[in-house]
């Protein structure tokens, strides 16, 4: 069984790697196993950590039954490595996976809709369905306001494990029984996860909605966080210059 260290810390980016296992998979790629590791697996709607072990690239990780396998790019001998985790991807999805528990936990609050699915990535826009019909202009923006308040105002996001469901306020009920992992942001959702997250809510700074889109009887919102956030804002910023300047007129002129 493999030991699931970024539990314990999920801003750790370096250590050392102990290969015990080495094995070809299925579709012909190289994997190894570890006892414990630093490498998120694709999982609970939030994409794979990327990194190194040694001089090989870990291009995919994922579970198999008890263990986590880590696919490189080339093959290792079993063995001790340096290994370091691709920073910039793990923290994108740390933003969004933080900034999903704030948007459920925000449309709960303002219109009871409950979150059906997600999915989480740190280069294109997350998406939450929700079990909701319609969604204004105005209510985008109310939702919107009431999720940023969270992560301005930083709230402590903290995990533990508990063996009674019962003994937490879940915003929804855990799929899964015996000892759960909760993540917890402060005086302000409850959910069971087994995602990375940040330690207060300010990490994740900024949290905006880009599009939306009705799915059968759903509605999915597509939304950015902390860098990607900035990147989105970047742009538009572009373009709307761009087109001011054409018009021969300042950004407050194309509204």
């Amino acid at each position: 069984m493999t030991k699931k260290l970024y539990f314990d810390d999920p801003l750790a980016t370096e250590f050392t790697a102990e290969v015990t296992e080495t094995r070809t998979l299925a579709d012909g790629r190289f994997g190894v196993i570890l006892p414990a590791t630093f490498f998120y697996p694709t999982s609970g709607g939030q994409e794979y950590d990327t990194g190194t072990i040694g001089l090989a690239h870990v291009v995919d990780v994922f579970a198999d039954a008890d263990e986590i396998v880590h696919v490189l790019d080339r093959e290792i001998a079993v063995g001790t490595y340096p290994a370091k985790i691709d920073w910039e991807r793990r923290f994108r999805h740390t933003q969004h996976h933080t900034g999903q528990h704030i948007f459920s936990a925000a449309f709960v609050a303002a219109f009871g809709a409950a979150t059906l699915s997600s999915h989480i990535s740190g280069e294109a826009p997350s998406t939450i369905d929700f079990d909701v019909n319609t969604l204004s202009a105005d209510d985008i923006a109310r939702v919107e306001q009431f999720a940023n308040q969270a992560v301005f105002e930083n709230r402590a996001v903290t995990t533990y494990d508990v063996d009674d469901a019962e003994s937490v306020p879940f915003r929804r009920p855990p799929k899964v029984s015996g000892r759960i992992r909760v993540v917890e942001v402060d005086g302000f959702d409850y959910s069971a996860c087994g995602g990375t997250h940040c330690l207060h809510t300010g990490m994740v700074g900024l949290l905006k909605i880009v599009r939306t889109e009705r799915i059968n009887h759903k509605i999915r919102i597509h939304f950015v966080a902390g860098w990607q956030a900035l990147e989105f804002l970047q742009q538009v910023q572009r373009i709307s210059q761009t087109v001011a300047a054409e018009l021969d007129t300042g950004v407050e002129g194309l509204s």
